[in-house]
């Protein structure tokens, strides 16, 4: 998703859920981070803001990557 459609949906008055996007920390690591953005409005309704939280994802995305290729399988032996 583009900031452009980002800024659109929130101008709407829309949530904007699971952003992921990668940052650069102090130290130069790249890392994923997944954000979620909502507007903030006025006692009256109008948008005054956008409110974000963001959290590193680079680790959740690692464990799916490692456990992507396993899955549950049936035994063929009944358990005693």
């Amino acid at each position: 998703m583009e900031i452009a459609q980002i800024q659109e949906r929130i101008e709407q008055g829309q949530r904007v859920e699971d952003y992921e996007t990668v940052r650069v920390r102090k130290d130069s690591v790249r890392i994923k981070v997944s954000l979620i953005m909502c507007p903030i409005r006025n006692a009256t309704g109008e948008i005054l803001g956008v409110a974000a939280i963001g959290r590193e994802s680079t680790e959740l995305k690692q464990a799916e990557k490692s456990t992507a290729g396993s899955e549950i399988r049936p035994s063929l032996y009944p358990a005693a």
